[in-house]
């Protein structure tokens, strides 16, 4: 977009964005980076061969997939062309050059050094798609340091360079959609799933009973940790990768007043939940009885009473106890835990004083029949996203965080709602370009 129209409004923004899609190129493109965003944030669904060739053949003459003449990935699937069969010179450890190009078999454009530059003197020669990934390194730092970066989501928006479209990323020259380009298609991902994922993420404010949980998540060159918190709820799911795990961050994904219950584990920051709307995860504490279990001497009695008062509480969970069953279990819980206040072991007497201060917490599930005893809904959320960084290693910007966040919200909410991930990603990228309307991540959207 020119510089003097960069105000013109999100109505012109679409109308420029259209144009993507009116051109056969564009919609190769978009069947491309819709097939690279299902595979990109997990989808176990791949597409149909015919789908996946008709894809490939279509990218290949726009140019975005090397012919069997440059076939190849380089690293982290970066496509490069390929080096095999092509004798790369080096420098001596001497320091001597390569050889002169009149010499050896590459002379005169014949033989398998043919087309190799000379190395100057006392310099490493690389391979030539190390020398293509080093320079789009160097470029993507350059873009870095000119300020064109991705926006961060709500509240830490960053605004975009003041001479550039906002919404060019990934589009080549008269608006064809080019997934294969300088932002690999991440960006364009990352900003089409912006608007449904903030409609859900918005949701959880008013949701009747919401599971929450973090692990951690690093930005690779970065040094520092990240937090990938999941907000569930029975048929969606919010990730979101933040630099902290505080309680300022859990307030301001659940909302500083929940409508509903709150379901976490004892981690502290979510100690600002009135207790009555908070349940406190009973799979967290079986394990902390089964540490105070092992301990010697009056602590390890206590831990193996608490123990089994929490094995019967999920035996009568399952056979639907009433309150009355569940007041007696609660009154043996409590002398327990003031049993572990004044068993002689420290650790034991600080767990014990922290439960019964959180005691409120433990029983939610018994007022409302409708929330779990236990925080598994959200661990299971994670256990996705732990298998990606597992898989796939951390990101290394806030563009790779803002794909994983939103393509894995959309993934894991239309698994749960049985609707097909590659079809309701192609009307969310549509949708982006101007070609109609959002799709929803709710429930009936």
């Amino acid at each position: 977009m020119p510089r003097g129209d960069r105000h013109a409004g999100p109505a012109a923004g679409s109308a420029a964005r259209a144009g993507g899609v009116a051109a056969g190129a564009g919609e190769a493109g978009l069947a491309q980076l819709v097939e690279a965003a299902v595979v990109g944030c997990g989808g176990h669904e791949p597409a149909a061969p015919q789908q996946r060739a008709q894809a490939r053949r279509a990218a290949r003459a726009q140019g975005h997939i090397p012919d069997a003449a440059g076939r190849g990935r380089g690293r982290r699937g970066a496509r490069v062309p390929a080096t095999r069969g092509v004798r790369v010179r080096r420098a001596d450890r001497a320091g001597a050059s390569a050889a002169p190009p009149g010499d050896g078999p590459g002379a005169g454009g014949a033989g398998r050094g043919a087309g190799v530059p000379a190395v100057p003197r006392g310099v490493r020669a690389l391979p030539q798609d190390a020398r293509e990934r080093a320079a789009g390194r160097g470029a993507a730092r350059a873009d870095r340091a000119e300020g064109a970066g991705p926006d961060r989501g709500a509240g830490h928006a960053v605004p975009p360079d003041a001479g550039q479209d906002p919404h060019a990323a990934g589009r080549g020259a008269g608006g064809a959609l080019q997934p294969g380009g300088d932002l690999a298609g991440a960006r364009v991902v990352a900003r089409a799933l912006q608007a449904p994922v903030q409609q859900a993420a918005a949701s959880c404010h008013g949701a009747a009973v919401l599971h929450m949980d973090e692990t951690s998540w690093r930005q690779a060159g970065s040094g520092t940790r990240h937090w990938v918190w999941a907000t569930v709820q029975p048929q969606v799911v919010v990730y979101q990768v933040l630099p902290s795990r505080a309680r300022y961050v859990a307030q301001a994904l659940a909302g500083e007043r929940p409508a509903g219950v709150l379901v976490t584990d004892r981690y502290a920051v979510y100690d600002w939940v009135a207790p009555e709307r908070r349940q406190v995860c009973w799979a967290h504490l079986l394990r902390d009885f089964e540490r105070i279990a092992g301990r010697a001497g009056a602590a390890g009695g206590v831990g193996r009473r608490l123990l089994g008062l929490g094995r019967v509480l999920f035996r009568w969970r399952a056979r639907d106890a009433g309150p009355a069953e569940f007041a007696r279990l609660q009154a043996r819980v409590h002398q327990a835990l003031e049993r572990g206040t004044r068993s002689g072991c420290r650790r034991t007497a600080q767990t014990c004083a922290n439960l019964l201060a959180q005691e409120v917490s433990l029983w939610t599930f018994v007022r409302h029949p409708g929330v779990e005893p236990t925080n598994n809904a959200a661990e299971q959320a994670l256990r996705t996203v732990v298998l990606k960084r597992k898989i796939s290693g951390p990101t290394r910007s806030m563009r790779g965080q803002q794909f994983v966040a939103r393509g894995f919200s959309a993934m894991e909410s239309c698994r749960r709602q049985g609707r097909d991930l590659r079809d309701w990603m192609e009307q969310a990228l549509r949708a982006w370009l101007g070609a109609g309307p959002m799709p929803s991540l709710l429930p009936g959207g």
